[in-house]
């Protein structure tokens, strides 16, 4: 195995996180200042205040992050646009090692402080990947042990997501529903969802036990040479029939990119040109890639067991900064679907509902399609729904915001606010189990989703804003 025969893989791999950090940077600038602007949900400049407070001057080495030197609406737009901009750049020069370096410190600025919103498994990856990135265009596509290393990840990262799925002892992995479930209770449902929902079930027990030995399994032929490009694109297979039936962000394009590192140029055909680096530019990248492998066995090594306290001190660390992360969705699968209705009222007479742009609310509405695009609202709403008994911070700063009339950016996170811009002084949360409908009740009424409404809870007047 030598790098020089993967060379359009790595190519296409760099090519591919440079589209994908474009759509990330952009799908935070549409929605930044409505998260975390000076009149957002979650003020930046609210947590910058609060980590300072805190812990003094520790707080720059335990959240490093550009916002400590300014942390202003147009610090985080343009932010966003400067990653959008090299991003751009990288595309067209996937060699210019320094850029993905930047982007990874821009997109790390952003984790650091965050907070909820950032706190997805994809955010963490394309800062991992982002770090690969840049050693892959510092050694010009010919470095042995910088592919060893991306491989590695590739690995850890389909491997990790099964093994969780079998160590939970989830009965719904076990008895073979677990998708049958997933397809309606994912935070997004895409427009196929519900005709997978009702596939028969014995499709779902056959693409349940399938799912597990892919992710289990089928890694493992990484390391048998002929094998090798014909596992990538079963992963790719794979990673496409997710992105048919639901909305995971850039995950699953993630998925597919990473699996391009495994095709050898022979399956393409040719080659492309590459530069080998100089002798003490080589050992600096070997020593680098050697220490990714190795936190990345770290983690692996976790999945079964307690790793000792310096080994685990590593991994925090390194978990901390987001240049290796744990990965494993859905090892406990969400067998029913609740949410979250906001309903507004001026005078506490009459009632409208507060659209959002993705989640289910309107039964007749169809899941409409978002992915590679994050809409960080609803998707945490679907982990707010996930608990009935408190909202959580983040929600009841929402909602006091709907007070105040100058939080023009946070309302443009929704579909519909009633009441024509107007300051919303009383608001209440409806808590609902979803239901996908049959056959029969789609064709008669058209509904999507039946609904039963569980409890209502009034909130506190909003009239202070957050």
């Amino acid at each position: 195995m030598n790098a020089f025969s993967y060379t359009i893989g790595q190519l296409l791999f760099l090519k591919g996180f440079a589209l994908l950090s474009i759509i990330a940077f952009w799908s935070l600038w549409n929605q930044v200042l409505g998260l975390y602007g000076s009149r957002g949900i979650l003020p930046i400049s609210r947590t910058i205040a609060a980590y300072r407070s805190a812990w003094g001057t520790a707080a720059y080495r335990k959240r490093p992050t550009l916002f400590w030197v300014a942390h202003s609406d147009g610090m985080l737009c343009g932010v966003c646009g400067l990653g959008m901009a090299l991003s751009a750049l990288w595309f067209f020069f996937p060699l210019a090692w320094v850029i993905p370096l930047i982007l990874a410190v821009l997109y790390t600025s952003f984790l650091a402080v965050g907070e909820t919103f950032t706190a997805l498994q994809w955010d963490a990856l394309l800062v991992e990947v982002l770090v690969l990135c840049t050693a892959m265009s510092a050694g010009g596509l010919a470095h042995t042990w910088v592919l060893m290393w991306g491989w590695v990840l590739v690995f850890r990262f389909y491997f990790s997501n099964g093994v969780v799925k079998w160590l939970s002892r989830d009965p719904a992995w076990r008895d073979g529903s677990a998708l049958k479930a997933h397809y309606m209770t994912q935070p997004l449902p895409g427009p196929l969802s519900w005709f997978a929902y009702h596939l028969p079930m014995g499709v779902h027990k056959v693409s349940t036990y399938a799912t597990l030995i892919m992710e289990c399994v089928l890694p493992f032929c990484v390391f048998i040479p002929v094998l090798r490009a014909e596992t990538a694109w079963v992963f790719i297979a794979f990673q496409v029939l997710i992105l048919l039936t639901g909305n995971f962000a850039s995950f699953n394009w993630a998925g597919i990119a990473l699996a391009l590192l495994w095709i050898p140029d022979s399956f393409w055909g040719g080659t492309v040109g590459y530069y080998t680096s100089p002798f003490w530019g080589s050992v600096v990248l070997a020593v680098v890639a050697m220490a990714g492998i190795f936190v990345n066995l770290l983690h692996m090594v976790g999945l079964f067991t307690k790793l000792p306290r310096p080994l685990a001190r590593c991994a925090e660390w390194c978990v901390r900064v987001c240049i290796c992360n744990p990965y494993g969705a859905f090892a406990v699968m969400t067998t029913e679907r609740f949410e979250w209705i906001l309903e507004a009222s001026l005078d506490e007479q009459t009632w409208e509902s507060i659209s959002f742009k993705w989640k289910p609310g309107d039964i007749y509405r169809w899941p409409r399609q978002v992915a590679p695009f994050m809409p960080r609202v609803d998707w945490h709403m679907w982990f707010a729904a996930l608990e009935s008994k408190q909202l959580p911070f983040w929600v009841t700063n929402m909602i006091k915001r709907f007070a105040d009339p100058d939080a023009v950016a946070m309302r443009g996170l929704f579909e519909r606010v009633p009441f024509d811009g107007k300051p919303i002084p009383y608001i209440r949360v409806a808590y609902y189990r979803y239901q996908f409908t049959d056959w029969k009740t789609w064709r008669a009424t058209g509904a999507v989703w039946e609904r039963e409404r569980l409890f209502t809870a009034m909130l506190p007047k909003s009239s202070q804003t957050v």
